[in-house]
């Protein structure tokens, strides 16, 4: 083997069979097209505690008091009752912030997300035209994720009979193309020779795409995924319907470390629900899309591919649920102090936090360490092997050499 062939082996080898490990399961990977996806699945993001809500009430309606002005306050005070449970107090307060200053973007999108929040679905899409009227693009542009989401909610309830059963995923549901264009708005007909057909709607994605697609608009999954972010940012991270939603948008988008995150999102989920069935069909969801993985030696084991990718998860979530006890230490302690929650708030949470880096394992810095040690012994291996091959070369050479000077 020529020298230089062998010097390329060896600069190639270790990067290929490096990536035969674990190592692609990385954050950086798991981030590539959707940053912030994991932390909002795990709930490490900056948001209140219950004890601030409390505080924004007791502060708002005071001040409301002494200004004129109070759209905002009051839009603050909606939001604080929201974020406590009290929805109907929530959507109370902002339809009379919507009375007193009307067609504001605000008024229409919180209305929008407390009223399908609540299951009014049909008010809930109402206004969320009305927002994406005025800015169909404020917030990732979650307006329209939240109407489709909405409207796939209502499909399912009707399919069920009036009541909502999750998963909401349907391996044999269907329409027929002319309704479901009717259902979604599109007025343009359908070609004669496929109205007869039917869509397939098995999960949010599919309805998602079928919409886009019928629209004549073009499904774009990054979109909808970072839509779906910013919704599960602002309703319920820990609601099971929006970890659905977001799961299946993460599944099919084909890039393994959104994979890896659809699975994480079914995961919490199951984690979020008491019935033991649904419990397990959600851990059934998670397994299903980690089938495609490569984890080793478990090529076809898929129970053994959730368990790996449970137990990162788990660190994830403790790790989530530290930075949330942190923030909710602090604010109960400015509470007592008497302090301006807003501002002490403010000081302390410059930027968004990020989730560390893990490996498989859960152990912090492992893959990065593993790959290092890996590599080393590798290449010490490979140039053994080198200096062996031009050893006896250099020997073979100057035997050679002898007979050719003998002869």
């Amino acid at each position: 083997m020529p020298i230089r062939l062998i010097i390329l082996t060896v600069l190639l080898l270790p990067a290929s069979v490096i990536a035969c490990l674990w190592d692609k399961d990385t954050l950086e990977m798991e981030r590539q097209k959707v940053p912030s996806a994991l932390e909002v699945i795990t709930g490490k993001f900056l948001r209140h505690s219950d004890a601030y809500y409390h505080w924004r009430i007791k502060d708002r309606e005071s001040r409301l008091e002494e200004l004129n002005i109070d759209a905002f306050l009051k839009t603050d005070l909606a939001v604080a009752y929201f974020k406590l449970g009290d929805i109907d107090r929530a959507i109370e307060i902002q339809l009379e912030v919507e009375e007193k200053n009307p067609g504001q973007y605000e008024s229409y999108a919180n209305l929008a997300t407390f009223y399908i929040e609540s299951g009014q679905y049909d008010e809930g899409i109402k206004f969320v035209e009305k927002a994406m009227e005025i800015n169909a693009d404020a917030h990732f542009g979650r307006a329209i994720y939240q109407k489709l989401l909405a409207m796939y909610l209502k499909l399912r309830i009707e399919e069920d009979g009036g009541t909502l059963n999750l998963p909401l995923k349907r391996k044999d549901s269907k329409m027929n193309i002319v309704k479901f264009r009717d259902y979604i708005g599109v007025t343009e007909p359908v070609d004669e020779e496929l109205q007869d057909r039917d869509v397939y709607i098995s999960t949010f994605h599919s309805f998602v795409s079928f919409y886009f697609n019928h629209h004549g608009e073009g499904y774009e999954s990054t979109e909808a995924i970072m839509g779906m972010v910013g919704i599960l940012r602002f309703a319920d991270h820990t609601s099971p319907i929006l970890l659905e939603a977001i799961g299946d948008l993460l599944s099919k988008d084909g890039y393994e470390g959104e994979q890896r995150l659809s699975a994480r999102a079914y995961l919490k989920a199951s984690y979020a629900v008491s019935d033991e069935t649904i419990k397990a069909e959600y851990q059934k969801l998670a397994q299903g899309i980690l089938h495609s993985q490569v984890f080793g030696e478990n090529r076809e084991d898929n129970s053994a591919k959730l368990a790996v990718i449970a137990k990162a998860f788990a660190a994830e979530l403790k790790e989530s649920g530290e930075f949330f006890d942190e923030i909710t230490g602090y604010e109960t302690d400015w509470v007592d102090r008497g302090l301006d929650l807003d501002e002490e708030f403010k000081k302390v949470y410059l930027s968004e936090p990020e989730i560390k880096h893990r490996s498989a394992s859960g152990t912090r810095g492992a893959i990065s360490g593993s790959k290092t040690s890996m590599r080393r012994i590798i290449v010490i291996g490979l140039f053994s092997i080198v200096l062996v091959i031009a050893g006896r070369r250099i020997i073979f050479r100057g035997k050679r050499d002898h007979w050719t000077s003998v002869d």
